[in-house]
């Protein structure tokens, strides 16, 4: 048998290079395709992270614009948060600030802010220290046809108030008297002692034992008054209780109380109440003394 021949093409030089030169033009292309690929791709990511980044600059603004929104409110509630801190600074202040700055008492110890606070020692007029010639008294209408010193008679009216509210009746006796109005009483009285037979020194002696000589008279310092009765009875009622209890409150003092005759030179009277102001008021009073005995220290 005859064996075929394997038929085999034979190529041209021509269509070899031919055949080469598309090989290499689609060598060429697909990595032309390849390169584009990748250039999308990393064009899309980033998109893709400008995208995420504009995401969260969003998110971030949001959050900003939210808080900026919560502190407005946060600001505008905290009166009551801001208060106490304030107010702790100022009693931090206050706490520093110099003790010479607060009034003081005859005790020393720091007074409270009172307006019945003096802070001048009372001015002491008895048989033996007569009235300042420059003495001038402040006094101002009270009612009744009555005068009184101006800020005693602001005090007067807040232990009225108080007397009242515990359903206890003040009412004023006297008060302001200048000096001729003094004399006036005082010789007058005089007189009713020589009626009844005292001799002229005698019936002086015996009026100047209720009466103050002119020119050392509380009541011409427009700082005493005398108070519903001038019996000594009063001491039995339950006003003059009230008024013992209380009148220190206000700046007042029994001017003349019992067993103390022997210094005050006046005979006991439960109706006399003279101002002297709230810090020196209230250490007479509670410890039962009289105004001599309080400005010499003796007690």
């Amino acid at each position: 048998m005859m064996k075929k021949k394997r038929y085999q093409k034979r190529y041209t030089r021509a269509e070899i290079i031919r055949n080469r030169i598309l090989v290499v033009l689609v060598v060429l292309a697909l990595a032309l395709a390849a390169a584009c690929g990748l250039s999308m791709l990393g064009d899309r990511d980033e998109v893709s992270q400008e995208q995420s980044s504009s995401s969260s600059r969003s998110e971030t603004e949001q959050e900003q614009s939210s808080s900026s929104q919560e502190e407005p409110s946060s600001q505008e509630e905290p009166s009551s948060e801001q208060e106490p801190s304030e107010q702790s600074s100022s009693q931090e202040s206050s706490a520093g600030e110099e003790p010479s700055s607060q009034p003081v008492s005859a005790s020393g110890e720091p007074s409270e802010e009172d307006p019945f606070y003096e802070p001048e020692m009372p001015i002491l007029v008895n048989p033996t220290n007569r009235i300042p010639e420059d003495y001038v008294p402040d006094v101002a209408d009270m009612g009744n046809g009555y005068q009184f010193d101006r800020k005693a008679t602001q005090a007067y009216n807040e232990m009225l108030r108080a007397a009242n509210a515990d359903g206890i009746s003040l009412w004023v006796v006297s008060a302001y008297r200048d000096n001729d109005k003094q004399t006036t009483n005082f010789n007058n009285k005089v007189k009713e002692y020589e009626a009844m037979g005292y001799s002229a020194q005698e019936a002086y002696d015996a009026t100047a034992k209720i009466i103050a000589v002119p020119g050392t008279s509380e009541h011409s310092l427009g700082l005493a008054l005398d108070l519903n009765s001038l019996e000594q009875s009063f001491e039995n009622t339950e006003t003059y209780r009230w008024l013992v209890s209380h009148c220190a409150e206000y700046g007042f003092i029994l001017r003349y109380p019992k067993d103390k005759e022997d210094i005050t030179d006046i005979i006991f009277e439960p109706w006399h109440y003279r101002y002297v102001g709230t810090n020196h008021a209230k250490i007479i009073m509670e410890n039962k003394i009289c105004l001599e005995e309080y400005l010499s220290g003796d007690y």
